[in-house]
C-alpha cells in the first residue's frame, strides 16, 4: 500500500470546528435578528394597534341657554373618564354664543 497514491480510508463524515469567522458571521447574524425585532415590534403594535374610539360630541345645553355675546361657563363629568379620576373627572368649558352657527369653546385645565 502506497501512502502517496491511495486515498484515506473513508468513515464517517466528521465536521470541522466551527471557526472564529464563521462563528463571528452566526453572531452577527443573530445580533441582527434581535436588533430588526426591537424595532419592528413597536412599529407593528403602532401599525396594528388599539384604535381610537370614534369621537363623540357631549350636550352642554340649548342654544337658548347661551345668549348671544355672552360667555357661561358650563360644567360636567368627563365621558371618557376613569374611576380613579377624581375630582379632575369634573370639567368645564366656556362656552359663547356668538351667533348662528358660529360657537367657539375654551376648555379650561385642571394641572
Amino acid at each position: 500500500m502506497d501512502p502517496v497514491s491511495d486515498p484515506p480510508p473513508s468513515g464517517p463524515a466528521l465536521d470541522p470546528p466551527l471557526g472564529r469567522r464563521s462563528f463571528l458571521g452566526w453572531l452577527t447574524y443573530g445580533l441582527g435578528a434581535v436588533a430588526a425585532a426591537a424595532v419592528g415590534i413597536p412599529v407593528i403594535g403602532y401599525l396594528f394597534g388599539a384604535r381610537k374610539a370614534p369621537v363623540k360630541w357631549l350636550s352642554v345645553g340649548r342654544v337658548t341657554d347661551f345668549p348671544q355675546g355672552q360667555t357661561r361657563l358650563v360644567t360636567f363629568d368627563n365621558p371618557i373618564s376613569q374611576p380613579w379620576d377624581g375630582m379632575v373627572a369634573h370639567t368645564g368649558v366656556f362656552v359663547r354664543y356668538e351667533g348662528r352657527d358660529e360657537r367657539e369653546a375654551d376648555e379650561t385645565k385642571a394641572h
